[in-house]
């Protein structure tokens, strides 16, 4: 009896791999004699859908010569494919006038296409779990980076497959149209609203400043805002918080009062009541779900967990808030620098963002080259490369000038009134003064 990956190798070896040459023969000859049958096909096959060699050649010859409303000429396609020096591979005319004269026609072009496709997708799928297979007999990789491969590997298979669903006409109603505006979701800022009319389903926005200037801050009063004002869920991936103090930083917004103070344990008096009724909010509000995240992650167990958290959510969340871009790593990726890091990361985040269908914040600290100009205040340049900024629909960066000089700065409850939301995208930038409190991390509209 065979054991390992002899055993393994031999079941798959002694079947055949999913195929319908019926099917593969059916559509050729369609096309040649249903007006219209190669566009249908076209929306769900490439070549390599096929299983036959020969037919691969033949459709993509098809594909590669003119025709006129879907009608294909054989005698062209003979003499593109005899040009290509592949007519006799493919069994010469003789071959092609047989597809077409003796192969019963039916006009079930889409069925036959999805048939070919489907088997395609299986072909696809016995392939790519031999390769897990012997990765997971030989390799002797770390399981982290074991599971990334595998992911990466159904990543493939899901692309793939997504594919099969062809293409459709646009058909949309207005109503439809014009009620995606009912997802938006609103920022605690009129000002900045009136600038980029909220958040999309769907979009990715990045909200980056230096350290110290309130991007934490930033993000928990908007996931307040959602939540206790919209009455929608959020979901907060903190960086490197604890949930106690993910709680007492969201009650010192809430209550404007010193955090440094509730995390001591010593709300005065007057503030108890305060104190006591946010807390009743916050503790089991099912629309807030936070995922604490101790150390660097890699991306796609990030990934892994929001989606999991989605499916056994009541609701889908309208948010979702990750903190920061710098915790994030790819453990079978070296990078130069942290902005090479930060740019591969948000490509990696952009199509996740937008299969999820929502508005995903992601804050970033900036690199060091902000500190090398006279003027200190952030650009999008600052964080990641130009094709990187193009995949953020909404660029925000936190800017407090005081943080430079530390001495300007009064930590006992009065607000610094120069701070500024710079809106870093969509043409010139555009700075929305703002008042900072210190001892609360709120930030608000002068």
């Amino acid at each position: 009896m065979k054991k390992g990956n002899e055993t393994i190798k031999d079941s798959l070896l002694d079947r055949t791999p999913p195929c319908s040459i019926d099917s593969e023969e059916a559509l050729l000859a369609s096309i040649f004699g249903v007006r219209g049958a190669l566009i249908e096909a076209r929306k769900w096959l490439r070549p390599d859908d096929f299983y036959r060699g020969a037919h691969k050649k033949i459709f993509a010859g098809m594909l590669e010569i003119s025709y006129k409303d879907g009608e294909l000429d054989i005698i062209v396609l003979v003499n593109h494919l005899n040009e290509m020096s592949q007519l006799e591979e493919i069994g010469g005319g003789a071959y092609l006038y047989h597809l077409m004269e003796e192969v019963p026609i039916a006009p079930n072009v889409e069925e036959y296409s999805k048939i070919i496709f489907r088997c395609s997708v299986k072909r696809f799928t016995i392939i790519q779990a031999s390769k897990l297979i012997e990765m997971s007999l030989k390799d002797k990789l770390e399981v982290d980076l074991f599971m990334v491969r595998m992911r990466d590997m159904i990543s493939e298979i899901e692309s793939m497959a997504s594919r099969g669903k062809g293409a459709e006409d646009l058909s949309i109603s207005l109503d439809d149209l014009f009620g995606e505006s009912a997802s938006m979701i609103e920022t605690p800022h009129k000002a900045l609203n009136e600038k980029i009319q909220g958040f999309g389903a769907g979009e990715l926005i990045v909200v980056a400043g230096k350290s110290g200037m309130g991007k934490t801050g930033f993000c928990l009063g908007q996931l307040i805002y959602t939540v206790f004002v919209e009455g929608r869920q959020v979901i907060y991936c903190g960086a490197q918080m604890s949930e106690k103090r993910i709680a007492l930083r969201i009650l010192a917004q809430m209550c404007k009062f010193n955090f440094r103070k509730l995390l001591a344990g010593r709300p005065p008096k007057e503030k108890t009541k305060e104190v006591y009724a946010a807390h009743k909010k916050i503790v089991g509000n099912e629309l807030i779900k936070h995922l604490i995240i101790d150390d660097e992650i890699e991306i796609s167990n990030l990934q892994n967990m929001v989606n999991f958290t989605i499916k056994k959510s009541k609701q889908k969340p309208a948010l979702v808030i990750v903190e920061n871009l710098q915790q994030l790593r790819a453990l079978d990726r070296k990078f130069k620098n942290e902005f090479e890091k930060a740019s591969f990361m948000i490509k990696e985040l952009k199509p996740w963002v937008q299969q999820m269908d929502v508005a995903t914040i992601v804050s970033s600290q900036l690199n060091r080259e902000v500190d090398k100009r006279d003027d200190p205040r952030p650009k999008p340049t600052d964080i990641f490369g130009k094709d990187a900024e193009e995949l953020a629909e909404t660029i925000l960066l936190v800017h407090r000038p005081n943080v430079y000089e530390k001495k300007k700065i009064d930590e006992s409850g009065r607000p610094e009134r120069d701070a500024e939301i710079i809106i870093g995208k969509g043409g010139p930038p555009e700075i929305i003064p703002m008042t900072f409190w210190g001892d609360s991390m709120l930030w608000e509209e002068i």
